[in-house]
């Protein structure tokens, strides 16, 4: 089975043909045979099994461009860029994503780019997938985000140490290093990049963010908030953007004005199926994704024992702080959404509701240090079928216990018994339990950490990027770049 692993094929007694390795997550396999079939396989038992379903993201109303180049066409309207320059090709027998991806600079020095062109917009949210094949020689930009004709930019760029860096060039109050990552990438393997952008005159917001494969977003490893930010970024440029031996691979590249978004094909952690004939509850705490900053607390004396917030101090960021609660409903109907809630004060006592890709409904917990309900914008109506319920981070600090979607009524006390939900954790181990910091089972008016409590953990799945890691087993580990005579 190493051999299998290895080469990304293995021969199973299912279905005839191969079956090719979509991923691998510990000692579970998911593969894909020749007929489309799911399956799994189990490396401690040697047993076959059938994968549970992939969520689908629902396509975001504030997207501005997805660029995943399955046209197989460089420049497309539909699937590619608007323009391109240098050394690019179609990359079909390695992709990243998908049929093919972007490989950018292959055999060549010259380097090679795409341009992004979109409306002009203040807040952008950019996302892509990036496979190196080695450390290039020199710094060497990857990303620049531009705005109309002004001289700043965002650069994101490649070390000689292989970490990624965040920067500004250009203009007045630019940040000329806003940020370096933790850890250095790995040759041939595949990460996920967001870069977070938020116009503003000395008070502009830029950050990056780094995961590795298809695991969520964490904190960002680069985050600025006194930045000179142009207003209206007007296009995206990326690819290998100085002449240097670098090859970069490109896929699945998002552009949006709301926020980062899910994993391409990733699975969800927990799933909930909702009869909306009469009240729901969930348990704010046990949600299907997270994502940033949000995190969940242990404690005692909560309705499951636990709540979520986001670290008092932490910049509002509704886009990218965020906990994500998969629904199957039936019975849909008009529902109104409820939260119990608290805050330390007046300036982190609030939270955004969200279903799809609906309004944001504001929802403030009340009086500071008081657990109560309250509820979170106006009525809504949410039809049978698949949705995401999204609790958004407005103010740091803030604190949620439990989530209620009421046909009718107003949830009191600690409200009705949660919702049980579908587990999937051993296909998502970035649900992997927290070494979760305790807090007083009774908030105070002034909810302030003491000098006795544990450092408090992120909501972050561990990224494990040290050089003496395998290659993901879906790939071959290593390429020989021989050019085509």
């Amino acid at each position: 089975m190493a051999d299998a692993t290895t080469k990304g094929f293995i021969n199973p007694p299912i279905n005839g043909g191969e079956l090719q390795i979509l991923s691998a997550q510990e000692y579970l396999l998911t593969v894909l045979a020749a007929d489309g079939t799911l399956r799994t396989f189990d490396l401690r038992t040697r047993t076959w099994g059938a994968a549970p379903p992939i969520a689908t993201p629902t396509p975001s109303i504030d997207r501005l461009r997805t660029v995943t180049f399955e046209d197989g066409a460089i420049v497309n309207a539909s699937t590619g860029a608007d323009s391109s320059s240098g050394a690019l090709i179609i990359d079909d027998p390695l992709p990243v994503k998908g049929k093919v991806s972007l490989l950018v600079n292959r055999f060549t020095d010259t380097g090679g780019s795409i341009t992004i062109a979109i409306p002009p917009t203040d807040a952008l949210y950019t996302s892509f997938y990036i496979r190196p094949d080695a450390a290039p020689p020199a710094t060497t930009r990857m990303v620049e985000i531009q705005a109309g004709a002004s001289p700043s930019r965002t650069v994101l760029g490649l070390g000689m140490d292989n970490m990624l860096r965040l920067t500004q060039s250009g203009g007045s109050g630019a940040c000329a290093l806003v940020g370096t990552s933790a850890v250095p990438l790995i040759a041939e393997h595949t990460y996920r990049v967001g870069i977070r952008q938020q116009a503003g005159a000395g008070n502009g917001v830029l950050a990056a963010y780094l995961a590795e494969g298809d695991a969520p977003f964490g904190a960002p490893f680069a985050l600025r908030s006194d930045c000179t930010v142009p207003p209206g970024a007007s296009s995206v440029q990326l690819g290998v953007l100085d002449p240097t031996y670098l090859a970069l691979t490109y896929d699945d590249i998002t552009l949006d004005t709301r926020g980062l978004p899910a994993a391409a094909g990733a699975l969800s952690a927990c799933s909930y199926a909702v009869d909306l004939a009469q009240p729901v509850y969930l348990e704010a705490e046990t949600f299907s994704r997270a994502s940033g900053t949000i995190r969940r607390i242990a404690t005692t004396g909560r309705s499951g024992d636990a709540f979520v917030d986001t670290p008092p101090g932490t910049p509002a960021d509704s886009g990218t702080n965020v906990a994500s609660y998969d629904l199957t409903v039936t019975n849909g109907r008009a529902v109104s959404l409820y939260a119990l809630g608290t805050g330390p004060d007046a300036t982190a006592d609030s939270f955004f509701l969200q279903v799809d890709d609906g309004p944001l409904q504001q929802l403030a917990t009340g009086a500071p240090g008081v657990w109560a309900w309250q509820k979170a914008g106006a009525t809504l109506t949410i039809p049978n079928g698949a949705h995401t319920l999204y609790l958004r981070q407005r103010e740091a600090g803030a604190r949620a216990d439990k989530l209620a979607i009421m046909p009718s009524g107003v949830p009191t006390g600690m409200g009705g018994a949660a919702l049980a939900c579908a587990q999937q954790d051993s296909l998502l181990p970035t649900m992997t339990p927290l070494v979760e910091t305790a807090v007083p089972p009774t908030p105070t008016p002034t909810i302030t950490p003491t000098p006795s409590r544990t450092p408090t953990r992120t909501l972050t799945p561990t990224i494990t990027l040290t050089p003496s890691r395998t290659p993901t087993p879906s790939r071959t580990p290593t390429r020989t770049r021989t050019p085509t005579p």
